[in-house]
């Protein structure tokens, strides 16, 4: 559509902040698990290791068997940050 002055406006579009990554956490029995994910890119492996907690979640939940859990996070670099344990 164009304005008055007969230039057709751009439209905007910003490139996605990251990747989005999907955990899927499954079991064949009912059991309790921990579960620690990635949430958030370390600016480097030093910072990882000085305080993992501020990148990782920590989740005591319970697992019900063949029910997978989900979590999603947005990584900028999912092939070098991106785990579930």
């Amino acid at each position: 559509m164009r304005d008055s002055s007969g230039v057709i406006p751009a439209i905007a579009r910003a490139d996605p902040v990251g990747h989005q990554v999907t955990y899927t956490v499954t079991t064949t029995s009912d059991l309790m698990a921990n579960i620690r994910y990635m949430s958030a890119d370390p600016p480097s492996m030093a910072a990882f290791n000085a305080d993992s907690s501020k990148y990782m979640i920590t989740l005591h939940t319970p697992i019900a068997g063949g029910q997978p859990l989900v979590y999603t996070a947005t990584l900028a670099n999912p092939s070098q940050w991106a785990i579930v344990t």
